[in-house]
């Protein structure tokens, strides 16, 4: 009997039924969370898309690990007020407060040892951005706008006044600020070049049917517009000037009217116009229909587009996604209303390419038999290990391994076959076990 349960779990595996198809995507609704509202979310540099930090409308962080297996979370950090924006750069995390007596940029690693870098009575930090090593943030009082800036390492702020008042949020792109309005009826865009004292607004969007901006998000020479529509698309790319919009929408999904699209997040090696494939967006939001909600789209041009849609029914929206821009196999974590997760990994786009990797990555005994270690060598540092079933449930997963050589045990799994996915310093394998008592 087991020398039949033997052939016919090798006759599988050589069946090559164990390849991925990317991207794989799984949404979850945090147990306990259901009336919790999630509005950011950060990762650490070297972190995966399961250990992340999510913050959420009443100025919590909370700690979150193990998502999609037995995620544990825990609350790291609160403040009595909101929690504005918050971004990651070179592995430090970076928030802006606001409570009722002053606001606040922060900046830590651990939620336990926090600097103050800003501090002002009677502003708000609206948004902020880090750019080239410098941070700018626009702040707001009842009366007065205006930038602040600095060098990441310097202590000193340097001050540019905004000559109309109003303007809350902030793109950055090649040293020149762009200011727009958020939910507000008004689609200009103040812009000023090289921080001189000469701005230029731009009000010319209404010809595009764009209502409002969401958000403008840079990404090398290319600016994003995302908004309300009311049938024209869901994003404008504007050229690097930003003088005349380009003309071109990029459009991953069907036009929609009433539709709020929240966030976009990118690849890393993203090159505008012809990879549009390796682009996530997340977010849509149609007030018209209670029954449906968040959004994600694969802008793959290749047929409908309706092909690459996911909808989620658990939340209203998506508010926010985070690319893992360390590793080359791309992946994301977006957060939302009700406690809503959505993992994202893409992973590597090409079997072929999957395969070369393989050959670099020895895993043995395979078949494991009567054996309760396995033993894998890689000629590349590996991050993480992750073990799954055939069904995609997540068994074990072994971070922070930084060694070429890695054993883990196998004694409680019973007999079956299994994938390895094995997380590199350039790439990410998925690899098939198979267990024989």
């Amino acid at each position: 009997m087991k020398l039949l349960k033997l052939i016919v779990i090798l006759i599988f595996c050589n069946l090559d039924l164990f390849s991925q198809v990317f991207p794989k995507v799984e949404d979850y609704q945090i147990e306990g969370f259901e009336n919790i509202n999630f509005i950011n979310v950060l990762l650490d540099a070297e972190s995966s898309i399961t250990n992340f930090y999510a913050i959420t409308d009443d100025g919590k962080v909370y700690d979150i690990k193990n998502m999609g297996h037995m995620p544990t979370t825990k609350v790291i950090f609160q403040i009595d007020g909101d929690i504005s924006e918050a971004l990651t750069y070179d592995s430090l995390h970076y928030l802006s407060l606001i409570t009722n007596e002053n606001t606040y940029l922060i900046r830590t690693n651990n939620f336990i040892d926090i600097d103050t870098l800003y501090s002002e009575e009677g502003f708000e930090i609206n948004d902020f951005q880090i750019y080239n090593n410098t941070i700018s943030l626009i702040v707001n009082s009842k009366q007065e706008s205006k930038i602040i800036y600095r060098d990441i390492n310097a202590s000193e702020w340097n001050c540019l006044e905004v000559p109309e008042f109003g303007f809350n949020r902030l793109a950055v792109l090649r040293n020149n600020y762009y200011l727009y309005k958020y939910l507000h009826d008004d689609t200009s865009i103040l812009i000023n070049n090289s921080k001189s004292l000469d701005w230029t607004k731009l009000e010319n969007f209404k010809i595009f049917d764009f209502e409002q901006f969401t958000d403008i998000i840079r990404k090398d020479t290319i600016m994003f517009a995302l908004g309300k529509h009311k049938s024209s698309g869901e994003v404008i790319l504007f050229d690097e000037n930003l003088g005349q919009p380009s003309g071109q929408f990029w459009t991953p999904g069907a036009p929609g009217k009433n539709t709020i699209y929240y966030d976009i997040a990118f690849d890393r090696d993203y090159v505008f116009v012809w990879n549009t494939k390796d682009n996530y967006q997340v977010g849509r939001f149609d007030r018209s229909i209670d029954s449906s909600g968040a959004y994600l789209y694969k802008s793959v041009f290749q047929g409908d587009a309706y092909q690459n849609r996911k909808t989620y029914k658990s939340s209203y929206a998506l508010r926010k996604i985070i690319s893992n821009d360390f590793n080359q196999h791309k992946e994301f974590v977006a957060v939302g209303h009700n406690g809503f997760v959505l993992l994202i990994n893409r992973g590597l786009s090409d079997v072929e390419t999957q395969k070369e990797k393989e050959d670099n990555i020895s895993l043995y005994p395979n078949p494991a038999i009567k054996k309760d270690e396995v033993t894998i060598n890689s000629i590349e540092v590996m991050k993480s290990i992750t073990i799954t079933d055939l069904m995609g449930k997540v068994l074990y997963v072994y971070s922070g391994i930084n060694k070429l050589e890695f054993q883990f045990l196998i004694n409680k799994l019973p007999s079956a076959s299994y994938f390895v996915r094995i997380e590199t310093n350039k790439a990410v394998v998925s690899r098939s076990i198979s267990v024989v008592r």
